[in-house]
Order: C-alpha cells, then structure tokens, then sequence
C-alpha cells in the first residue's frame, strides 16, 4: 500500500480524471456555491455532459502490478 501511495499513480489518474472540477462550474459545485438554477443554465448553454471512462480496468491493472 506504501509504494501505491509514494508513487503517486493514482493521485495523476485521479487528478486528471476530475480536472473539470478545478475551474468553472464544476469549482462551483465542489465548492458547494452551485445552485440548481446555475447548473440548469449551464447545461442549457453547455449541452449534456458526455460520459467519459473512469479507465476502471487501467486501474485494475495497475493496482496487480503491486500486488
């Protein structure tokens, strides 16, 4: 689990991942300053987000690599 942390491959994937949440509306949201009438405008203007792979499997992978 030590070498998991120390190396740091998660935090990137994770990082990357939920980099939307580091400007714009998704700081908002994770902030907790988003309301629904924000959000509702957004997706307006924005269209529906598009779904994008969590790369479950990369993880996976990586994870056996340690095990």
């Amino acid at each position: 689990a030590a070498r998991i942390v120390t190396s740091g491959v998660f935090d990137k994937l994770l990082k990357k991942r939920y980099a939307g949440y580091d400007r714009g509306i998704g700081a908002k949201i994770e902030k907790g300053q988003a309301t629904f009438a924000q959000l509702e405008k957004w997706v307006m203007e924005a269209g529906e987000p598009k779904p994008k792979s969590g790369k479950q499997e990369k993880c996976e992978i990586i994870l056996q690599q340690y095990l």
